[in-house]
């Protein structure tokens, strides 16, 4: 191939958006070139989504077999979390910079492993069995805080007791969701109790075959929430959108934040209120 025409930088982005635009293309612009595929070839192994546990078994002997393409791998989501996955998973893939533990509930020892992913800053987890239950001040939590994550998806119930121990052990958030938890009372408790947080985002399902949609901003009405902080966002896949947003896409927390932005002056947005 000849010498490049234009500068390596912008010849780089512009294979990148090919790359991530049209996905199935990326094997095919590998074959471009050395330094195309220097650059593209990693993308390959960009998202990694585990459904069943036969996925995740054959995943560990890929990745024995070609243990270099695991550095690749800075999103990875799995619905199954047989004993001991977490800490494997932290091991495998040190480079995540997202991780959806959509399985059973994590283990205070699970959480712990994920200080090994020094890159995290985002996090989707059932949280019912790793946060104390004691009223103490502050909560003793069993693994160090994650003073690094950004953004936490819950899911599951979420009950009181739960909300010291999640400013704990969650200090540094900016963004954070209940997925569809409708709980108001608990939602301000969260609000007051994360003082960093500017995005705090109720996402609830939407069938797609209903011919009268909800309305967001009446489920956020009816929510009694008021707090600049809330976006209500409805979702119908949300597989689909988690995909979309690794790839860069517009995702649900795009979407909040940009109904922030149109609804309250940034100042406002970032400050909690006394």
């Amino acid at each position: 191939m000849a010498d490049p025409a234009l500068p390596p930088e912008l010849e780089r982005d512009i294979f990148e958006l090919a790359a991530v635009t049209d996905k199935s293309m990326i094997s095919t612009l590998t074959l471009v070139s050395r330094r195309v595929n220097a650059w593209i070839g990693p993308l390959r192994n960009r998202v990694r989504l585990i459904e069943d546990v036969d996925v995740l078994d054959a995943l560990w002997v890929r990745m024995e077999q070609r243990p270099e393409t695991a550095a690749a791998t800075r999103f990875l989501a799995t619905t199954t979390t047989p004993p001991d996955s977490v800490p494997r998973l932290a091991r495998t893939f040190p480079n995540l910079v997202d991780l959806g533990l959509w399985g059973a509930p994590v283990s205070p020892e699970d959480l712990q492993a994920l200080h090994a992913l020094t890159h995290l800053r985002r996090l989707s987890l059932n949280p019912c069995n790793v946060l104390p239950k004691d009223a103490g001040a502050p909560p003793a939590l069993a693994f160090a805080p994650f003073a690094r994550l950004t953004h936490l998806e819950i899911f599951a119930d979420v009950e009181a007791w739960m909300v010291p121990g999640l400013a704990a052990a969650f200090p540094a958030l900016t963004h954070l969701s209940f997925f569809d938890l409708r709980f108001p009372v608990l939602m301000k408790a969260v609000l007051h109790a994360q003082k960093t947080l500017r995005v705090f985002v109720y996402v609830y399902i939407e069938d797609p075959n209903d011919v009268d949609p909800r309305d967001p901003a009446e489920v956020a009405r009816l929510l009694g929430v008021d707090d600049p902080r809330l976006a209500v966002v409805p979702l119908v896949d949300f597989t689909l959108d988690w995909e979309v947003g690794a790839w860069g896409g517009w995702d649900y927390w795009a979407r909040a934040e940009d109904d922030i932005s149109r609804r309250v002056p940034k100042k406002d947005a970032a400050v909690p209120p006394q």
